[in-house]
């Protein structure tokens, strides 16, 4: 083989580069080394100086497997609010690292949100490159949890919850940095949250009986590009109501022994008014009659209020209700009436 020099055009011998060995892109002189002339035979043979040249591979070009640049980031991570910007990991031309510095100018955009391959980075060739090339990378979702706070309502109380969907607040968990605001339009069940498509909604699952009633809370509605939302259910608490009632008014004649009945006042649920006597069950414990008593307890003449006997709760002896306490009317004035009038005596 003959014994020859690459050099620069028009200038000194080349060197290969130091990454892979190779002659970067340009324009080369091949020059025969320490002679001219040669002798074939009968024939002088001048031999001349050749030259070639490489030229840059255009990054942008894509349509030759075998001979594309492949190009790989870093994992942007999870979204928090912040542009990702992920380093350029790897860049091959075949089996060739191209440096960092034959790839310039990095571009981002769309990368902010979670998404899968939505957000990019473009560089733009160097040196032994040319063209742009742009490649896609994702943001993970954030984890964001929304729990249902655990809730106390009374009885009558439940329905109208139930139509609200509403109950007590959520506790929320997970927002990033950038989204800290959000948190209390999300408890507030604001009906427009920036970034979150839906209404927050609670859900009661469980039945209208006074107790306990584990994970019957249970929250939905909100959705995020940027969230991976888990819902967590609460408990609610359904409490006794007061239903009140009274005795009804009844009239004697002194020394005669009362009779009394009692009647609902208020309290119940408006479906349950006309059928109270059903509501409510039981025998009254007794009849307290208030005022002047003879010496044998008896009431004397006059009016008397009568209300009916308490438990040291307040709560009306011998009544129940499945989802009620009873108790007697809050005003005393409006306790039943006990008149008693005066015994005729015949005198002969």
């Amino acid at each position: 083989a003959a014994n020859y020099t690459v050099k620069a055009k028009g200038g000194s011998e080349a060197a290969k580069n130091t990454t892979d060995n190779k002659y970067d892109q340009g324009n080369y002189d091949v020059v025969i080394k320490d002679a001219a002339t040669y002798t074939y035979g009968s024939y002088n043979v001048s031999i001349q100086p050749g030259g070639f040249t490489i030229n840059q591979k255009d990054i942008t070009d894509q349509t030759d497997a075998d001979y594309d640049v492949t190009i790989t980031v870093a994992d942007a991570g999870t979204y928090d609010g912040t542009a990702k910007k992920p380093e350029i990991t790897s860049a091959k031309f075949g089996t060739f690292d191209v440096t960092y510095n034959e790839l310039t100018d990095e571009s981002y955009s769309n990368n902010t949100n979670a998404g899968e391959n939505t957000a990019s980075v473009t560089v733009t060739g160097n040196g032994n490159y040319k063209g742009t090339r742009t490649i896609n990378f994702s943001i993970a979702q954030r984890a964001l949890t929304i729990t249902a706070n655990n809730a106390t309502v009374t009885y009558s109380e439940l329905e109208g919850k139930m139509e609200e969907k509403k109950f007590e607040s959520v506790t929320v968990t997970g927002l990033a940095d950038a989204d800290a605001e959000l948190a209390e339009k999300i408890a507030n069940f604001d009906e427009s949250v920036d970034n979150f498509s839906g209404t927050l909604t609670i859900t009661y699952t469980g039945n209208s009986s006074v107790g306990s009633h584990a994970s019957s809370l249970v929250p939905a509605g909100l959705t995020a590009t940027n969230y991976d939302i888990t819902y967590v259910n609460g408990d609610l608490e359904i409490t006794h109501d007061i239903a009140y009632v009274k005795v009804n008014n009844a009239t004697v004649i002194y020394g005669e022994t009362p009779s009394f009945t009692y009647t609902y006042v208020s309290g119940l649920k408006s479906n349950e008014e006309s059928i109270w006597a059903s509501i409510i069950t039981g025998t009254p414990a007794e009849y307290v009659i208030g005022g002047d008593k003879n010496s044998n307890g008896d009431p004397t003449v006059g009016n008397h209020s009568v209300s009916l006997k308490e438990d040291e709760d307040g709560n009306v002896e011998g009544l129940s209700a499945s989802n009620y306490i009873i108790k007697n009317v809050v005003d005393a004035a409006e306790y039943g009436v006990l008149t008693v009038s005066q015994r005729p005596i015949k005198i002969t």
